[in-house]
Formats: structure tokens, sequence, C-alpha cells
């Protein structure tokens, strides 16, 4: 169906499962498909050689799963660990399999605008994955899309759907996000205005933004699939204000800040 439907980038990471062998089985031996993986996330205060080592052996077996000989994208799945890296051993390795022809671009996979502006700081990606939706629009009003655009960085936008909450109709939400259902109720009024559904108006809130390369989108079987393809095909401009359903609420923007159990 991605094939079918024009669909370039499959994302994935060795952490994510399963998800790296399925990807492997399912791929025939020439394919057109870019694909971008992340390697192992070490969360730890001090980056060694051993770490590098471990680094490295888990790209291999990435490859194993994938059954590919090189990736289009290799990026680190947690910045923070380049943040910590004094000798930034991590990125000269990620430059090295870029040299050698394992990698054609390698990148960082970012949460939040600082995480973001200390990363620039240490290294010049090629590619940077991203939170950026209708609610979420923070990167894009401080500037730092343009500016990553300036640099010749290819975009990834993910969380278009904020894990499916802009896709929830108001009965449908955890009783944890009633602070913010005028806020969200707004949102979906603000898209019928121009006859979008939710999930329309996320996907093209992304697919139009000059400065997205590439929106990551999830699906739990065909049908959902089939639904966000049908969704994205929309071509038509849209003529609206986006920002007037801007948010700046780090709590609501920040799933690890979600407690979707509360009652």
């Amino acid at each position: 169906m991605a094939k079918e439907n024009g669909i370039q980038v499959l994302d994935t990471a060795f952490q994510y499962g399963r998800s790296e062998e399925r990807i492997g089985e399912s791929l025939p031996p020439t394919h057109s498909f870019h694909i971008v993986t992340k390697a192992q996330a070490f969360k730890t205060a001090k980056i060694t050689h051993d770490h590098v080592v471990r680094f490295l052996d888990t790209f291999r077996l990435s490859l194993k799963h994938l059954k590919q000989t090189s990736t289009y994208g290799l990026l680190i799945h947690h910045t923070p660990d380049i943040l910590t890296d004094s000798e930034n051993l991590l990125w000269k390795s990620l430059e090295s399999l870029k040299a050698d022809g394992f990698v054609k671009k390698i990148g960082i996979s970012i949460y939040t605008g600082e995480e973001l502006e200390q990363a620039l700081t240490k290294v010049k990606p090629d590619i940077v994955q991203l939170p950026f939706n209708i609610l979420d629009q923070r990167l894009l009003k401080r500037g730092q899309l343009a500016r990553l655009k300036d640099m010749n960085v290819e975009i990834h936008a993910r969380s278009v759907f904020l894990q499916g909450l802009l896709l929830m109709q108001e009965q449908e939400r955890p009783a944890f996000f009633k602070p913010w259902q005028s806020e969200l109720r707004h949102c979906h009024d603000v898209l019928k205005t121009v006859g979008l559904s939710p999930l329309e108006g996320a996907l093209q809130f992304a697919l139009q933004n000059p400065y997205i390369d590439c929106v990551l989108v999830g699906a739990a079987n065909a049908a959902e699939f089939k639904r966000v393809v049908t969704a994205a095909a929309l071509n038509t401009p849209i003529s609206l204000d986006w920002e007037c359903v801007a948010s700046n609420d780090e709590v609501l923007l920040n799933p690890s800040r979600w407690s979707v159990n509360a009652s």
C-alpha cells in the first residue's frame, strides 16, 4: 500500500520491538524506499568507547534485520546522548558510517527546541526528526524550522496527530484532558470552517508547510492506513490562520507529561 500510494520513507528504530525485522521480511530485494532507522539509546551521564561499540553493533544488527547493506538515514535516538558525549564519540561514529557508505544521511531525533539548539552547537545533522502539529507550532514560531532549512537540513515531522489526541472526539478523550477541552474543541471547530476533518486538517497542516520534507505517521492496520493515505491526498491549498489554534502549554504538548489514567 505504501508503494502504491507514493510513500517514500519508512521510519523505524532498533528499539521499536520487531519493527526492523518485519520490514526486512516484507521488502522485496529491490525497492525504492528510503529507510530511516535509529540506533540504541543509552540515556547515560557519560558516553564511553564501550557505548560506541554497542552503538555500532546495534546498527549492524539493524542492517541484518532489515536485510539491507545500507540505509538512507541513521539518527541518534536520544539526543541528550550526544550532549553528554564530551568527545563526540557517537557523532564521529555516525560520520564514519556515512563516509564508508553504510548510511546516506545522519541526524538526530529531538523533542524540544532547547534540545535542538544545544545539539546544533555540537553537530551538523543531515536530518532532524521533530514534533510538529496543529497545536505544537513552537519550532515554527521560533524560527527554528527556517534555520534548519537554511542549513539544508531535511526535516521529518512526527507526532502530527499528537499521539492521536487531535483525532479524538470529546467523549473519547481520557479524563486527564478535561482542562483542555475548550482548546481542543476550538481546534476541531476551526477545521470545520474550511471543511476539514481532524485527520485531514492534522495531515494537511504538516504536508503543506514549506519547511517539512517528510511527514511521519503510524497506522495500526490496513484500513486505518488507507484513511490516512486518503486524507493526505488532498491537494487543495488551505487558506487558514493556523496560528489561531496553536498552544504553548508544555503539559498538553508533551506526551511524556501526560497521565492518561488520571480520573
